[in-house]
């Protein structure tokens, strides 16, 4: 996988975690499971986004008007995971949880 690519997933759903949660707090954990890396972001929310438009291009979240941004980063990650042969996912479990799953070399 290209480093600077992976580097800007990461960057990209750390600045959107803090800057989308009430407090400004995240939650991080990844996961080694055989042949892939599984990163887990949460932050603290009190809805669940619309999935069905999550990850497409300029969408913004409700209530997100006055939070600087254009709608391309969470769409940005999804491209750099699925190009190094993973996947983004979105979850809502009383927060939002987003899942950056990236196949490990062999």
């Amino acid at each position: 996988a290209n480093e600077l690519l992976l580097r800007t997933a990461f960057r990209n759903l750390l600045a959107n975690a803090a800057a989308y949660s009430p407090d400004h707090r995240i939650g991080i954990e990844l996961v080694h499971a055989p042949g892939v890396l599984l990163a887990h972001f949460s932050n603290a929310g009190d809805q669940e986004l619309p999935t069905d438009r999550l990850f497409q291009p300029f969408f913004r979240g409700p209530g997100r008007d006055g939070t600087p941004g254009s709608g391309l980063g969470l769409s940005i990650v999804q491209q750099i995971a699925e190009h190094a042969g993973g996947g983004l996912s979105y979850t809502y479990k009383g927060s939002h949880c987003f899942e950056l799953t990236l196949p490990l070399a062999v």
